[in-house]
This record gives structure tokens, sequence and C-alpha cells, in this order.
């Protein structure tokens, strides 16, 4: 039985750490699309590009993100 309350005892605060978690990911994510839209208004990209790049950017993150930086290096070249 005592194992029962400690395990009840900590769900609480499991569950606001995955709460945090998920909010800093959620922060991280619409950062990283802004920057992308920045990037990509930057490049003189299309609307519908910057658009496109916003939305995977969002849903992918730092990957997608890196992506859309080695473009900028490539451009330069």
């Amino acid at each position: 039985m005592g194992a029962v309350k400690a395990n009840n005892y900590f769900r609480p605060a499991a569950l606001i750490a995955l709460y945090d978690r998920n909010v800093f990911a959620l922060v991280a994510h619409i950062a990283e699309a802004g920057y992308a839209w920045k990037l990509a208004t930057d490049f003189g990209l299309s609307k519908e590009s910057r658009k496109k790049w916003l939305i995977q950017t969002f849903i992918l993150g730092f990957p997608s993100l890196k992506i859309l930086r080695s473009y900028r290096r490539s451009r330069r070249n």
C-alpha cells in the first residue's frame, strides 16, 4: 500500500513537468517558424513558398530550419 501512495504523490508533478515540456516545445516551434518566415522573406521567396516553409518548420522544427539556412549558404556561392 505504501508504494501506491508514493506513486500517487508523484503523479501530479510528472504531469506538470510533461505539460511544461510541451509548452516549451510549442513556443520553440513557433519561434523557429517565425525565423523561417523571416529567412524566406530575406531570400525573396514568394508568399506561397514562405507559407510552406513556415508550416514545415512549425511541424518539423530545427531540421527544416537547418535546410533553409543551408539554402542561404548555397545562394551565396
